[in-house]
């Protein structure tokens, strides 16, 4: 079986800089650097891009040929190490087996898992039920754990409630294990524990671990059966040696107790997070004259100061980027949607007003209606008659324009407002061709950030949605389009 081969790297730059230059060092033969059979694996998925670019320049300022390695992520690494004997299970298709299971469950044993379990027409409280135990099945798949495990282990050490919970979490976990198995598909974590304990884990491909200082029980147990051909590499100062185990994993409790030097601080009060960000860039602008912009970072305690900070990093045309990405959440379409789900909802003045003065829907209504100053019919309805609601209230002669504006509205969501309820992939077409009405023609061009980010939310919108559409249909609940949305 071999063992793990440790390097540990000291850097004095950039650790993607310095793992670049181990790696390219290790494979380079007569002008050529051969990583063909080689996986890298690396924390994030950001690291291994800043990675390879990193092993393109290095070769191209050498004049040497590169053959790329495969490079993948910790949670990636698994499946290159065993046999797939049978197609596996995608996020969306597990999530529904555990709400079909749920559906099926009597409730009364329901109430072993929660005092007020989601009724028989709530769909929607199911699949978030079934999300949290999808949560808790991958957790204790990581340190090859089943529910079933912890079941018997609480009989000796937890309280009656802990017993009967994870008793019935575990005739859950085998009702959803027997629901895949019939439907032809495989739970990506069972089979990994299934390769471990066969012994199945193999390759003939090296593996080099960068900075991979946080490997589950499960992945641990993998290289071990390919210790041969694991090399890991160690990131670290020559004293903290002893804070790393024989993987490279970080020893918690001796990180805690290591003491640190502050004597490099340098505190300022100020008053307000624009003030923050604005010290924040200010003080790491001095740096970026004379150290790579890589090595510098910006800690965030409050993730609500990033708007902060990237407003102050344009203005000071220091380029900033975040390195958790923009959260969907965050992007105009994605707020779109939130507000016309508000609008189908409710269909209150409050909605509407919201809806139409969002950029992309205000453009489209203005080039279906020939005008632009439509909004101002709304806000003196507004102010006259303050509305609750939409449907009993406009249709004065001077709100014309509003009335059509509503019409509009009606008619590009006429498919979802049919009424009454449908399997949630029913939906799919009916959501897609609504969105695509209210987009109109307008190209989108990849190269703007704006429709970059209205591209994304889309693209990942169309993803799910197809996703959902063609599981089985006796895995679908029942919905109506406003929560079909609303869960995707």
């Amino acid at each position: 079986m071999g063992t793990i081969r440790i390097e540990t790297l000291v850097p004095d730059g950039p650790i993607i800089a310095a793992a670049a230059e181990r790696i390219a060092d290790r494979h380079r033969r007569a002008g050529k650097v051969d990583l063909d059979r080689v996986v890298v694996v690396v924390p994030a998925a950001s690291a291994g891009r800043r990675l390879l670019q990193r092993l393109i320049v290095l070769c191209a300022d050498r004049q040497e040929e590169l053959r790329p390695p495969r490079i993948v992520t910790v949670g990636g690494l698994p499946e290159l190490l065993y046999p797939s004997r049978r197609p596996f299970a995608d996020d969306i298709l597990q999530l529904f087996v555990w709400s079909a299971v749920l559906r099926e469950m009597p409730v009364e044993k329901l109430h072993d898992l929660l005092a007020a379990p989601p009724r028989d027409d709530d769909a929607e409280g199911r699949l978030d039920l079934a999300a949290s135990l999808q949560t808790v099945h991958r957790e204790l798949a990581g340190e090859t754990l089943s529910m079933r495990d912890v079941a018997e282990r609480s009989e000796v050490h937890a309280s009656e409630g802990d017993r009967r919970r994870w008793a019935r979490m575990a005739e859950i976990q085998e009702d959803y294990l027997a629901r895949l198995d019939r439907l032809g598909f495989w739970d990506r974590q069972t089979a990994r524990r299934y390769a471990i304990d066969h012994g199945e884990c193999a390759t003939d491909r090296e593996l080099i671990l960068v900075a991979a200082v946080d490997l589950s029980r499960s992945i641990r147990r993998m290289l071990e059966q390919v210790a041969a051909n694991v090399t890991v590499l160690r990131i670290s100062l020559a004293e903290d040696a002893d804070r790393f185990d024989e993987l490279g994993c970080l020893i918690e409790s001796r990180w805690a107790r290591r003491p640190l030097s502050l004597s490099d601080v340098t505190t300022e009060t100020v008053d307000s997070p624009d003030d923050q960000a604005t010290a924040a860039i200010e003080f790491v602008a001095e740096f970026a004259r004379s150290v790579p912009r890589e090595s510098l970072s910006i800690g965030m305690p409050d993730e609500g100061l990033w708007p902060y900070l990237q407003r102050r990093a344009e203005s000071c045309d220091l380029p900033i980027s975040s390195a958790g990405g923009t959260p969907v959440r965050r992007l105009p379409a994605f707020r779109f949607l939130e507000s016309l789900l508000d609008w189908l909802a409710t269909r209150s003045f409050r909605s509407l007003a919201s809806l139409v003065r969002h950029p992309l829907v205000y453009e489209r209504l203005c080039r279906s209606l020939g005008h632009t100053a439509w909004l101002g019919e709304l806000d003196r309805h507004q102010r006259r008659h303050l509305p609750a609601s939409v449907d009993t209230q406009i249709g004065g002669p001077d709100e014309t324009r509003v009335v059509r504006a509503v019409a509009t509205l009606d008619e590009w969501c006429r498919e979802l407002t049919a009424g009454g309820t449908k399997p949630i992939g029913a939906w799919c077409s009916a959501w897609l061709d609504t969105l695509a009405e209210f987009l109109g023609e307008r190209p989108l061009d990849k190269d703007d950030p704006a429709d970059r980010g209205t591209l994304a939310v889309l693209q990942s919108l169309r993803d799910v949605w197809r996703a959902i559409e063609a599981l089985p249909e006796e895995l679908q609940p029942r919905v109506d389009a406003v929560r079909a949305q609303r869960w995707v």
